[in-house]
């Protein structure tokens, strides 16, 4: 009998079955693009659930051209700042510069690294410059402590250097960061762990006199 395996065919987002180590996802910047100059990323809270009832225009659909309703999670984006700006060169960190004007909430509430005396000025051999940004989180009804995330920038070095300097003592709005269109969300899932294979890896059920079970 020959063998039948399907590796990729359940969803990698259930396994392993263990907690995740971090609440915020890991993310490759180098693989995203974007036109305009300024973050490839964000911050935001899944705070609550909807319903959307609209007509489903997609083809080859059984309800097409009918009213449906889909649900819609609401995500909250407060406003982010820049915690230090992080030069590369030849993918590896070549140096860090603090901000001086961060919030006195957010130096009670997490480490932060000692003061580095070097300025933005004093770095000219990179070859790419990232964020490091924090949360605002008290903005939103969300009980916790900022999240700390590294986030890339698009565009050329003198952009990326352009937008650093206009943005390092600003509050930086998820307006700032899309003006229309679509946007990929990647989060952590909730625990899958009691599941079956079924549901953690997409086995197919048996027929109904195989193995005399399903």
């Amino acid at each position: 009998m020959p063998k039948h395996s399907k590796p990729r065919k359940g969803s990698l987002q259930f396994y392993p079955r263990k907690r995740s180590r971090r609440i915020l996802p890991r993310v490759n910047w180098k693989h995203i693009t974007k036109q305009e100059p300024g973050l490839l990323g964000f911050i935001g809270y899944k705070v609550g659930m909807k319903s959307a009832y609209v007509k489903d225009n997609t083809s080859h659909s059984l309800t097409k051209g009918k009213r449906i309703t889909l649900p819609v999670t609401i995500i909250e984006c407060p406003t982010i700042k820049i915690l230090c700006v992080r030069f590369y060169k030849n993918n590896k960190v070549i140096g860090e510069v603090l901000n001086k004007n961060l919030d006195k909430e957010l130096k009670k509430k997490i480490k932060l690294p000692k003061e580095v005396k070097k300025k933005i000025e004093d770095y000219s051999d990179y070859d790419d410059i990232r964020l490091i940004i924090y949360s605002q989180v008290k903005k939103t009804g969300v009980k916790k402590k900022p999240d700390i995330l590294e986030i890339g920038l698009s565009g050329s070095k003198e952009e990326k250097l352009s937008y650093v300097k206009e943005n390092i003592n600003k509050e930086i709005s998820v307006r700032d960061f899309i003006k229309q269109g679509l946007v990929d969300i990647r989060g952590v899932t909730k625990g899958k762990g009691t599941q079956g294979p079924t549901k953690r890896f997409g086995l197919s059920l048996g027929a109904h006199k195989k193995e005399k079970g399903v």
